[in-house]
């Protein structure tokens, strides 16, 4: 895997966790240090981080087609 792959998976998960912990700081209260709104936040971002780097690995069926031929 390509370091650029890498980063283009942090720069699209980084910005949703932060969201995802502001959103649920909100609801719950508390701080940032709060567990649960740590948590929510870690897991979004390593979710949608695993998303885009298996997005990225398996490449787009244009280029399986190409190949072939």
């Amino acid at each position: 895997m390509e370091r650029s792959a890498l980063g283009y998976a942090v720069l699209f998960s980084v910005p949703v966790g932060v969201g995802v912990s502001m959103g649920v700081l909100r609801m719950a209260g508390g701080g940032l240090t709060n567990p649960v709104v740590a948590g929510a936040g870690v897991v979004a971002a390593l979710v949608l981080f695993a998303f885009v780097v298996a997005m990225l690995a398996t490449g787009s069926p244009d280029e399986e087609r190409s190949s072939a031929r």
